[in-house]
C-alpha cells in the first residue's frame, strides 16, 4: 500500500519535429517567464480540464463525484474559451451561460452513464502527418 505522504512520481518525455507547432508549445511550457504559472501548473491544468473526470469516470468514484468533477472541468474550459477569445480578438459563437443550462444544477440523483465513442485526437497543425490519430486504440 503506498504512503498517503509519498509523492506519485511521473516522468513523460516527448520527441517532437523541430518544425512543429507542438514544439512552439512545448517551448511555451518550459519557459521561465511566465508571470503566474509553473509548467506543472499549466500541464496539469489542461489535463484535470480534459481528462480528469473520465480518470474518475473509469475509477470506482460516485456518480455524484464524476458529475462535479465534470460540471467543474467544462467551467475551467469555459473560462479558456474566454480567455483565448479575448487574446485573440475573436467572439465566441455560444455564450458560456447559455451552453450547458442543465449543467447548472445537478439535481438527479443518479444519471445513467452513456457511452459515447472517444474522440480522435488530431494531430497538430503545422505537423508533417496531417492524420487524425486514435490514441486510444479502441475505435
Amino acid at each position: 500500500m503506498t504512503d498517503s505522504k509519498t509523492p506519485f512520481d511521473y516522468r513523460l518525455r516527448l520527441q517532437v519535429p523541430a518544425d512543429s507547432s507542438d514544439r512552439v508549445l512545448l517551448e511555451y511550457l518550459k519557459a521561465e517567464s511566465h508571470p503566474t504559472y509553473l509548467e506543472k501548473e499549466m500541464v496539469l491544468a489542461a489535463l484535470r480540464m480534459c481528462w480528469l473526470p473520465l480518470a474518475y469516470e473509469q475509477s470506482d468514484a460516485s456518480c455524484e463525484e464524476v458529475q462535479r468533477l465534470a460540471h467543474d472541468a467544462i467551467l475551467r474550459l469555459r473560462e479558456q474559451i474566454q480567455y483565448l477569445a479575448a487574446i485573440a480578438g475573436i467572439s465566441t459563437s455560444v455564450p458560456a451561460e447559455s451552453a450547458f443550462p442543465q449543467a447548472a444544477s445537478v439535481s438527479s440523483p443518479r444519471v445513467e452513464s452513456v457511452r459515447l465513442s472517444r474522440p480522435a485526437i488530431a494531430s497538430a497543425p503545422g505537423s508533417e502527418d496531417g492524420y487524425e490519430e486514435d490514441l486510444f486504440g479502441d475505435d
